[in-house]
């Protein structure tokens, strides 16, 4: 490296982590409208998807959230891996057919989504019980 780069480098990324440490204390403290508009498309999506490829033969199919939050904001709100959970428990086919997999840096975060799953109905309705990790790669 030239001279000073990797220095220059390593505050950057210090920099960054602070930042996203600060953003993420934040996040999940009330639903926002952009997160609310995020879990309708990320929603839409997937189950369109999902219809589209379960219609032809059924086969096991994934979803994954690699920044999935503790699974409830802070005002009580559900976020997007509940809500899928949800309306997953409800479609037949995905009943049998879907694996979910949800990581998050956050320890905290992986141990709140895994009590909010737990504490589904639906969670139990499904074949493939959803596998919630910290800062993991599936």
């Amino acid at each position: 490296m030239l001279g000073g780069t990797s220095q220059s480098l390593k505050s950057a990324r210090i920099r960054n982590d602070s930042a996203f440490e600060a953003m993420d204390q934040s996040f999940f403290d009330e639903s926002k409208e952009q997160s609310e508009i995020k879990t309708a498309i990320v929603s839409k999506y997937f189950f369109a998807w999902a219809n589209v490829i379960l219609g032809t033969s059924p086969q096991k199919i994934a979803y994954l959230d690699l920044f999935c939050g503790p699974g409830r904001y802070k005002d009580g709100t559900e976020s997007t891996p509940l809500k899928i959970i949800r309306r997953a428990a409800a479609d037949p086919k995905l009943v049998n057919n879907l694996e979910t997999y949800f990581n998050d840096l956050d320890v905290d975060n992986i141990a709140s989504l895994q009590g909010a799953l737990d504490s589904l109905p639906e969670t139990r309705l499904l074949k493939h019980r959803p596998v919630s990790r910290a800062n993991s790669c599936y």
